[in-house]
């Protein structure tokens, strides 16, 4: 299976809830111009209100399968409380709704209370939905096998010294590892996230240690520059709602996260 096949916008949410987030993101910005009568901006409202239950419907099933018999109890709870977050989420946006419907034709306060929610809640919903699709990926081990070189190379882009805010180390030789090439992205753009403004250290290397881990990917602060290629990132930071949200994900796809003030490193 091809990284292309199983990139980061292979999304597992419907599309009835990625239509909802796309028509809160475009009512948001109806509200925030002035060019936009304060009419046109009410008479959209029933329709995007009425089509929140999509994505309410989206968040009620991971907490369904959250709670199901046979979950894993650590990772169930914690994708319970990112469908948790969603569902409260989405309960303050349909509450501004409903506001800004109900309110006098020309209410200037209530649009400016729409505008501000909406910015607001609808990052932390697309967060929402965003953990929870690499969450249920993980959970359903769609795992292929994959060059972890390639995984760093479809997340990083070569350039200039001048440049790079992240030098790849990698290993000469191919280093093969059994993964959901979708989450592995995600768990690498998050680590290179989190440490925004600084420059970083991509290395990849074979585990020495006995177990099962075959090889290790870490991304750590670093001093130290013109080790290894100079890269930048291709592709934006995930919208992670909460600091243990790459915890959930990655101790659903069985993998194994170390987490240090200068970085996070993942054993595959």
């Amino acid at each position: 299976m091809s990284l292309r096949e199983t990139g980061p916008h292979a999304h597992v949410a419907p599309s009835s809830a990625r239509d909802v987030l796309v028509a809160l993101r475009n009512l948001e910005h109806l509200a925030r111009s002035p060019r936009v009568g304060h009419e046109v901006v009410v008479g959209l409202l029933p329709e995007v209100r009425e089509g929140l239950s999509g994505l309410a419907g989206f968040f009620r099933e991971m907490l369904e399968r959250a709670s199901s018999p046979g979950a894993d109890l650590e990772g169930a709870a914690r994708g319970c409380g990112v469908g948790e977050a969603g569902m409260a989420a989405l309960a303050r946006v349909a509450e501004a709704l409903d506001l800004a419907a109900g309110a006098r034709q020309r209410s200037a306060s209530a649009r400016l209370r729409l505008e501000r929610m909406l910015g607001e809640e609808v990052p932390k919903l697309e967060g929402c939905v965003e953990v929870c699709e690499l969450w249920q990926r993980a959970l359903g081990s769609r795992r292929a096998e994959l060059e972890l070189a390639a995984v760093v190379a479809s997340v990083l882009a070569p350039c200039s010294e001048a440049e790079a805010t992240v030098w790849a180390v990698l290993p000469d030789h191919p280093l093969a590892i059994s993964a959901d090439a979708a989450v592995v992205v995600w768990l690498l753009r998050c680590a290179l996230a989190g440490r925004e403004g600084g420059t970083l250290v991509a290395r990849a290397a074979r585990s020495d240690e006995p177990d099962a881990t075959a090889a290790w990917l870490e991304v750590r602060a670093t001093h130290v520059v013109g080790v290894g290629a100079p890269m930048v990132a291709r592709l934006p930071a995930p919208r992670v709602v909460y600091g243990d949200a790459v915890a959930r994900v990655a101790a659903a796809a069985e993998v194994r996260l170390v987490v240090s003030a200068d970085g996070m490193s993942f054993g595959f």
